[in-house]
């Protein structure tokens, strides 16, 4: 579905479904192929200055003839009949869609021409930024999670066409060779490298992937090692949503995992650490790769328990600190309130985009501030089903001003600004040296 945003005559905005004028509605293949989307990204993979669509499809599925793989049990707390769900492995993988932006409101599907549907998947995550920067490359790639197959990196060709190179970079597959229920993804530096890392969460009793960016497309899963922090504690827990952000403002972006189990009857098997609810994580990263969990000191809501699933960032009240929102099965989404403390600094960056897309997707921002270099990327998508605010909030640690700020934009043009002021907001137009102040 497209809903299009417009004023409502009254002050406010509305939602007008456009699904179908856009060109989105009916896919030619559908027939054969029954669809069932998940998440999805918008980029602009040509450089056009529109934003394209990249749709994730999960499987083949016809739900009149849903099979019954587990039968049923009774829940002895209620008597009820509880129907367990069929595990992906008996449903047949299916390929992905790329939407062209057509520039009047419409999408044209250029999967096949694109390369897109010269693999088939699982796909549950995708996450879609310039993965290798190299020699001035500003392409935008994509990295599709995969439940139970492997993982898709498709990396652009420059030419409208993707290639996909996920084995031979080292992201299809865990640390130990295996195929993973990859979930959710979000990617950017996690190091002081400044190449965006990979990280996806996945099924229970499966390590979350760390992929770290060794550079030039190649990446290593880190997550099971020892001092990264990020292995035993993801081990009992099915994990779905994930994004970066960093919570204290020390220039380090953290990690969130919203975790929740997909089948009810778990809670029948009396084992204490294998539940349908559970509790959400929060990982504090040092800077160096190494992550502390903190979820215990992260509020009320972190020691609940819930059936999570999509998770997202905004600063909803410009207050300097990016806040989460929860999308739970089941039960009301969440909104919380980042009220950390914290004695470092921020700043806030919108992207306009004039020759490139307007949104910026695809751009690369570096901050320097107190001898430290800080990269973000401007992504699409990202998370598992979420889509999180477009702003970026950048900690500066220590430091109370961004000393210089370059933009590389998809347009190929590089920007330099500043100094700016931290703790507080700016948006940045693509070849406009005036800086607007923001909230």
């Amino acid at each position: 579905m497209l809903y299009r945003n417009l004023p409502d005559g009254k002050g406010g905005r509305r939602f007008e479904d456009i699904t179908a004028r856009a060109g989105l509605l009916n896919h030619p293949d559908w027939r054969e192929r029954p669809n069932y989307s998940t998440s999805a990204a918008f980029l602009d993979y040509n450089n056009d200055g529109r934003l394209d669509l990249f749709v994730c499809s999960y499987v083949k599925i016809d739900m009149a003839h849903y099979p019954d793989c587990y039968g049923t049990k009774i829940d002895p707390a209620t008597g009820e009949f509880q129907r367990g769900p069929c595990p992906p492995t008996r449903f047949e993988p299916t390929s992905c869609l790329l939407y062209r932006n057509n520039g009047d409101g419409t999408f044209t599907d250029v999967s096949r021409e694109a390369g897109i549907t010269q693999v088939a998947g699982k796909a549950l995550g995708v996450v879609a930024l310039n993965l290798n920067d190299e020699n001035d490359r500003i392409l935008t790639d994509i990295f599709v999670a995969n439940d139970t197959e492997n993982n898709f990196l498709f990396r652009n060709l420059g030419n409208g066409k993707f290639e996909e190179i996920a084995v031979i970079s080292g992201c299809a597959v865990s640390s130990a060779g295996n195929k993973q229920a990859y979930m959710g993804v979000d990617a950017d530096p996690l190091t002081d490298s400044g190449r965006p890392d990979i990280f996806s969460t996945t099924f229970q009793h499966e390590t979350s992937s760390f992929f770290r960016n060794e550079g030039r497309f190649l990446f290593l899963d880190v997550a099971a090692q020892m001092g990264t922090g990020l292995g035993p504690p993801s081990w009992n827990r099915l994990k779905f949503g994930t994004c970066f952000l960093d919570v204290d403002h020390d220039g380090s972006l953290d990690i969130v995992v919203a975790n929740g189990h997909v089948s009810r009857n778990v809670d029948l098997e009396g084992d204490p650490e294998n539940t349908f609810r559970q509790p959400a994580q929060l990982f504090l990263n040092d800077g160096k790769g190494h992550f502390r969990e903190i979820s215990r000191q992260a509020g009320p809501y972190f020691l609940e328990r819930h059936v999570g699933r999509g998770v997202a960032y905004c600063d909803y009240d410009n207050d300097g600190h990016m806040d989460l929102a929860f999308n739970n099965s089941g039960e009301p989404a969440v909104l919380l309130h980042n009220e950390s403390k914290t004695p470092y600094h921020w700043i806030r960056l919108e992207l306009r985009g004039t020759k490139s897309n307007r949104d910026g997707v695809g751009a690369k921002v570096s901050v320097y501030a107190a001898n430290r270099k800080l990269v973000r990327h401007r992504k699409g998508g990202g998370s598992y089903c979420s889509a999180s605010e477009p702003r970026l909030l950048i900690g500066l640690g220590t430091a109370t001003q961004a000393d210089k700020i370059e933009i590389h934009w998809p347009s190929g043009l590089k920007q330099q600004l500043g100094p700016l002021q931290g703790g507080r907001g700016y948006r940045i137009t693509e070849g406009v040296d005036k800086v607007e102040t923001g909230p």
